[in-house]
């Protein structure tokens, strides 16, 4: 029996193509011979069908799963997921290989994880409620979502208050999937084990548009906050609600995102963004967000930055505006400036 094999100088269609068919050459061969039939003998038919094979096992010269791990790797990562389901019914190295590569996973547009702290409470007894014990759960929701189809649901309850469970089993369903445009936590203590979760080489985040934190403990440092941003093609960053440093949020973590669409960061309490300078404002005069919205934040922008911003803008819309909102628009810098004087 001849083993599924590559030709040596194959491009990658031809290479997607033999996965995806094991018997491609060997039913070709056998249907032309199986048309001559009628003419040849039966001799003359199983000497040209015994050449035929011998002719595949010449050209079909290297087995596709004796290639070094690297090169099996990257040609399944860009095969579709059919081609790879293919693959890993092929032998046990192939299916080893995807299983440890995580290759071949479905796409979710949309991944949402959930997490809430609560106190167990006690069953009554007749019309005798007890009182609630002091024990504190945890309960993790994973929400997956595709377009045009039904979401999958994972729940599950956490005893005591500690996160490093509720990071694992995130972990867990993130590794089955591939992560596509929304990507969204609420209530989550994002620490130094949670980063290491969302930047491991297994997760490829060069897909997801929207990143948005909800009422979470955000422990990112001004640097794991830019590498996080840079693995992404994040155009829209929203922090609810949410405990940061103030240096997460900088001129340069905003240049990370060059396609940025939308910013709306609420903190608990009112924070100084110390770093967030007239330099954000200039990039924004040359490509405008569609929603800056800074609640509860001080920042470096001076007077001089944001007439500039609003003379520039004003410029390139001027002709959009009727005469009377014309001579408002004249106004609102001055208008700014005794704003800001107050």
């Amino acid at each position: 029996m001849f083993t599924h094999c590559i030709p040596v100088n194959a491009d990658f269609n031809t290479v997607d193509n033999c996965v995806s068919d094991h018997f491609t050459v060997t039913t070709f061969l056998w249907r032309s011979l199986h048309t001559s039939s009628d003419v040849l003998g039966s001799v003359t038919f199983t000497s040209v069908l015994y050449q035929a094979l011998i002719t595949e096992a010449q050209v079909l010269v290297m087995d596709f799963s004796l290639l070094p791990e690297e090169v099996l790797v990257n040609v399944l990562k860009m095969s579709s997921p059919t081609t790879v389901v293919v693959a890993k019914r092929l032998n046990r190295k192939l299916n080893r290989i995807v299983e440890r590569n995580h290759l071949g996973k479905p796409h979710v547009d949309d991944f949402s994880v959930e997490m809430r702290t609560f106190l167990g409470r006690t069953r009554p007894i007749g019309k005798l409620q007890l009182k609630n014990t002091e024990k504190m759960h945890r309960r993790v929701v994973v929400t997956m979502k595709r377009k045009h189809k039904s979401r999958q649901v994972v729940e599950e309850g956490l005893e005591g208050p500690s996160c490093s469970n509720g990071t694992s089993l995130v972990m867990e369903e993130m590794k089955k999937v591939q992560l596509y445009e929304r990507l969204s936590f609420d209530g989550v203590t994002a620490d130094t084990e949670f980063f290491n979760m969302l930047t491991a080489k297994w997760n490829d985040l060069s897909a997801v548009q929207s990143l948005s934190f909800t009422l979470c403990h955000l422990k990112f440092s001004k640097e794991q906050m830019l590498s996080l941003l840079t693995r992404t093609a994040c155009r829209s960053l929203t922090l609810d609600f949410c405990h940061f440093e103030q240096d997460i949020i900088s001129d340069k973590v905003i240049n990370s995102m060059p396609c940025m669409q939308c910013l709306r960061i609420q903190p608990r309490s009112t924070v100084y963004l110390h770093q967030l300078t007239d330099a954000t404002l200039r990039r924004w005069s040359a490509s405008p967000p569609t929603t800056i919205a800074l609640y509860n934040c001080a920042s470096n922008f001076t007077l001089q930055g944001i007439v500039e911003i609003i003379k520039v803008r004003f410029s390139l819309y001027s002709g959009m505006f009727y005469p009377s909102e014309q001579v408002v628009l004249e106004q609102l810098p001055k208008k700014v400036v005794q704003l800001l004087v107050l």
